[in-house]
């Protein structure tokens, strides 16, 4: 609550309603008087950095430390203390994906990084590949890449013997795979970079559809408890932040590991939030639904299992739908 002054008018300014009290009943607008002062407007913002500050870290500990709580303090209807999971979720997957491309990267920048990086690329009007090193052109050491056009590949299997033709996958992979080399001037690293993180983007679209069936998993396996199915799904969206939190940590220790062999201890150190990763799924359900260690243990492999193959049958449809479609 701010120390702005009230005004006198009880009608909303943002939605004209009837206003009893300092709050509007219908948008929740504070009724104060519009016209700030520059400190009035500087504890605006303090107050609403430190109130998220004291949301986001209650969330926080909760979340990690207490698996399984705040689903069952949102299914009592506690939810303004802690963040709205929804948005929660949003920002925790953006952030891991955005890290999963940028400083969790096997080329990301570290102090065992050099600037003496190979590609291959292909010279317009050469009939070979060439690799640049330090600006300085050579022959390639390997012949992966071995046709310039996707016509030429064509070609090239028209020409082969139906037994030693590529399967119609392995076409499909390899038009495109010609199709994203040219599109980079045939630079292999900008085009395996751009694959990648074809694919990153691709499973973090792929999790927002695993997502509610993976809570419908839920529902079938947990039939007999009064849950709706929008109980179990905000139950796996808080599974799903701690999971990305928890790899978030993992590969931070992991790349921090990479940095130098002087801090290769910190694998060792990596190898606790693995292990807590698997416990938490476990200990959530455990907490959640109430029941006992063995059922519990017995479910959470159950539905891990059956998620697994959903995520793959998941992930050959998005697979599918990249390569044919481009």
């Amino acid at each position: 609550m701010s120390h702005a002054k009230e005004r006198k008018e009880p009608i909303c300014l943002n939605c004209n309603a009837v206003v009893y009290g300092r709050y509007c009943h219908v948008c929740g607008q504070e009724n104060i008087e519009t016209k700030e002062n520059f400190w009035q407007v500087a504890q605006h913002f303090l107050y609403d950095i430190t109130h998220f500050d004291g949301k986001f870290f209650s969330t926080l500990k909760y979340l990690l430390f207490r698996p399984g709580f705040l689903s069952i303090e949102y299914n009592r209807g506690r939810r303004t203390s802690y963040l709205n999971p929804i948005k929660m979720y949003v920002f925790t997957s953006a952030l891991f994906f955005v890290l999963l491309n940028t400083v969790f990267h096997e080329d990301a920048p570290t102090a065992k990084s050099t600037t003496n990086r190979k590609a291959f690329v292909y010279e317009p009007g050469a009939d070979s590949i060439a690799i640049i090193n330090n600006d300085t052109l050579t022959k390639p050491a390997s012949d992966s890449i071995k046709y310039k056009s996707v016509a030429a590949y064509r070609k090239a299997q028209q020409q082969l013997p139906d037994a030693e033709k590529d399967s119609w996958i392995e076409q499909v992979i390899e038009e495109r795979r010609i199709q994203r080399l040219e599109k980079y001037n045939w630079n292999t690293k900008q085009a395996d970079d751009a694959f990648w993180k074809d694919l990153s983007n691709g499973i973090s679209k792929m999790m927002f559809v695993l997502l509610p069936l993976i809570a419908l998993l839920f529902k079938l396996f947990y039939r007999r408890h009064n849950y709706y199915y929008v109980q179990h799904l905000i139950f796996n969206v808080h599974l799903f932040i701690g999971y990305y939190i928890i790899l978030i940590i993992i590969n931070t220790l992991i790349t921090i590991a990479a940095i130098d062999k002087m801090l290769a201890w910190v694998d060792a150190v990596a190898v606790i939030p693995i292990v807590y990763l698997i416990y938490y799924g476990y200990k959530s359900m455990r907490n959640f639904y109430g029941q006992s260690r063995r059922k519990t243990l017995l479910k959470y492999f159950l539905i891990g299992s059956a998620a697994f193959f959903l995520f793959l049958l998941v992930w050959l449809a998005f697979a599918a739908i990249y390569f044919i479609n481009g």
